[in-house]
């Protein structure tokens, strides 16, 4: 069984490419945020990809956490990456 969040619980995730760009985000459910990133053509990490021709790397940096506390940690990635 996939393990999900929902509007109370969420995960922290990012995508790494080669050339140091990253993006962290956060989602109920990870796949289903992947297949819309797919099909939008004005996402930031589609556009990435398409301007560098790279592929980026997806990790779950989180579980599925009480959306409060996800909130913070967020925060505290975007913090630590600049």
């Amino acid at each position: 069984m996939i393990r999900i969040g929902n509007k109370y619980k969420k995960c922290i995730y990012s995508y790494e490419f080669s050339d140091s760009y990253f993006y962290v985000g956060l989602t109920y459910n990870i796949d289903i945020r992947q297949k819309r990133r797919n099909s939008d053509k004005n996402d930031v990490i589609t556009k990435h990809i398409l301007k560098t021709g790279l592929s980026p790397i997806r990790k779950q940096l989180t579980d599925y956490i009480d959306v409060y506390d996800v909130v913070k940690l967020e925060g505290l990635c975007e913090k630590i990456s600049k």
